[in-house]
C-alpha cells in the first residue's frame, strides 16, 4: 500500500493494518490457520471469508486471488447515517483512518462505484459541520466534543487548524509585529530605479 515517502509514515502502516472482509477467489494451502486464524484447517477452500489487513487485502487482489467487500463502515446503513446527520457519527470508532482505508479499496471494490463520491461528500459535510465550527467557537468544551467524534486524518486537520489559528493570533495580537506611530505616518518613498527619490 505504502510507496515513496509514506513508506515510513506511522499512520500510512497503521492504516494498512486495518481488516478488510474479503473472498478467497482460489484455493489456500498450508497457511490456512496463519490467514484466518479461527480456521481449524491449515487449508482453505475457495469462497472462504476471511478479514486480512488492507496491506495484504489489496496486493492479493490485485493478484485476483481474492475479492474485497466493503467493510460495514462504508456500508449501506453508514451511507444513510451520513446522509441524516454526518457529524454526529464517530469514525474513530468505525475506523480510525477512514479516509486513507477508503482510498486504498477503491481500485478493489468492483461492485461499488459510489464509495469515492460516498468519502468526498462525507468529507465535505464533516468538515463543514465539525472541523470550521471547532475552532470558531469560543470555549473548548466544543472543540472537545469534536474530537472525540473525527477520525485520525480529521484529527490531523482539526491540530493543523488549531495551531494556525494560535500563529494568527500571535501574530494579530503581538505588540512588536504592530506598526509604531511614527512609522504609520510616515509616506512611502518610491524608489524610481535610477537612484533618485
Amino acid at each position: 500500500m505504502s510507496s515513496g515517502a509514506k513508506y515510513y509514515d506511522l499512520h500510512d502502516i497503521l492504516a494498512g493494518e486495518t481488516a478488510i472482509p474479503c473472498t478467497l477467489q482460489t484455493h489456500v494451502n498450508s497457511c490456512g490457520k496463519l490467514l484466518d486464524q479461527s480456521s481449524e484447517h491449515d487449508n482453505l477452500k475457495k469462497g472462504h471469508s476471511l478479514d486480512i489487513p488492507l496491506w495484504l487485502a489489496t496486493d492479493v487482489a490485485a493478484r485476483n486471488m481474492v475479492t474485497v467487500r466493503l467493510p460495514k463502515c462504508y456500508g449501506k446503513k453508514m451511507r444513510e447515517k451520513m446522509r441524516a446527520g454526518p457529524g454526529c457519527e464517530d469514525l474513530k470508532i468505525r475506523c480510525p483512518y477512514f479516509y486513507t482505508v477508503a482510498l486504498g479499496l477503491q481500485p478493489f471494490v468492483y461492485n461499488d462505484d459510489a464509495l469515492a463520491s460516498f468519502v468526498v461528500k462525507t468529507f465535505r459535510a464533516r468538515y463543514q459541520e465539525l472541523l470550521s465550527k471547532a475552532h470558531t467557537s469560543d470555549t473548548g468544551v466544543e472543540a472537545t466534543k469534536v474530537q472525540s467524534l473525527i477520525c485520525i486524518e480529521e484529527q490531523c486537520l482539526f491540530e493543523a487548524g488549531r495551531i494556525s489559528m494560535k500563529a494568527t493570533e500571535d501574530w494579530r495580537y503581538k505588540v512588536s509585529c504592530r506598526p509604531t506611530r511614527a512609522q504609520a505616518g510616515q509616506k512611502r518613498r518610491l524608489d524610481t530605479g535610477d537612484g533618485a527619490r
